[in-house]
């Protein structure tokens, strides 16, 4: 019975997990900070704001390389939150 109890905690605390993701959010800003990119739980890119003073390059690649590393940076800044979200669920509940 005792692996059953665990099991169903395990199981809880995934269910907990899930839900959690729902709300997680990764906010990253570009060095120069003419970038913020805002990913969701699953690193989809949920908003891409950008500093009209950024058009004023005419390097199209950095700008690309630009916003592809923040919303990179941004997606683990969301998976950092799901660790930690994680290890607080799983931890006391289950012992694992």
């Amino acid at each position: 019975m005792d692996g059953q109890l665990r099991y169903r905690e395990l199981t809880s605390a995934l269910r907990e997990i899930r839900d959690a993701l729902t709300e997680v959010r990764g906010i990253a800003d570009s060095p120069d900070g003419l970038i913020r990119a805002t990913t969701d739980g699953h690193g989809r890119l949920l908003e891409l704001e950008l500093d009209p003073r950024i058009y004023r390059s005419s390097d199209s690649q950095a700008l690309t390389t630009a916003i592809a590393d923040t919303v990179h940076a941004a997606a683990e800044a969301a998976e950092a939150e799901i660790a930690r979200i994680g290890g607080k669920l799983l931890t006391p509940s289950t012992g694992c």
